[in-house]
């Protein structure tokens, strides 16, 4: 029985390790995925809505305090500490009571789009949930000795999309869309 709700889709970079970051941080600086994850979150079908970025406790920590919350998008935070406050921020202490309040701002049209953009835990969990629909994931070429990693995408997932390889840094990586 299918959850009421509209689906989320799932946005993350790793690489051939399926290693999503090291030490609390991203383990390359790519701008060309930067401006990619930038233009897919903020891109809407609703006039005057926005989308909302669901992310894990350390996930929002990690974002240099300048960039948080992150402009022109909804930011949510799930955390399991009662009285965590995350300034800009709307904060859940679950995936499935930020989903619950997402719909009702859907509903009202004031958001459109549901991305969870991690950490590890919330990948994970989110992966497996029933509403998650697709997966936008940069695949970066090369080993980058990452201690996270990006869980398994369901067996019956797919790629339906690869871009062609761009070059930053001296780092290739592709855009892909699995579902």
């Amino acid at each position: 029985m299918k959850v009421k709700g509209v689906g989320f889709d799932i946005v993350v970079a790793m690489d051939d390790m399926r290693g999503i970051g090291v030490k609390g941080d991203l383990p390359w600086s790519l701008p060309g995925d930067m401006a990619y994850f930038r233009s897919l979150t903020l891109a809407t079908h609703l006039p005057r809505a926005q989308n909302a970025l669901i992310m894990g406790r350390k996930t929002w920590e990690s974002l240099p305090a300048k960039f948080r919350p992150l402009p022109g998008r909804l930011n949510v935070v799930l955390s399991r500490q009662p009285a965590y406050e995350a300034k800009g921020a709307l904060v859940f202490p679950s995936l499935n009571e930020a989903l619950l309040d997402l719909d009702k701002e859907r509903d009202e049209k004031k958001v459109d789009r549901l991305f969870v953009i991690g950490g590890a835990a919330l990948y994970q969990e989110a992966l497996l949930h029933e509403r998650c629909q697709k997966a936008y994931i940069t695949e970066v070429k090369g080993d980058f000795s990452c201690d996270c990693f990006l869980a398994a995408l369901p067996s019956n997932w797919k790629k339906i999309h690869e871009s062609e390889w761009h070059q930053d840094q001296n780092i290739s990586f592709s855009f892909c869309i699995y579902c």
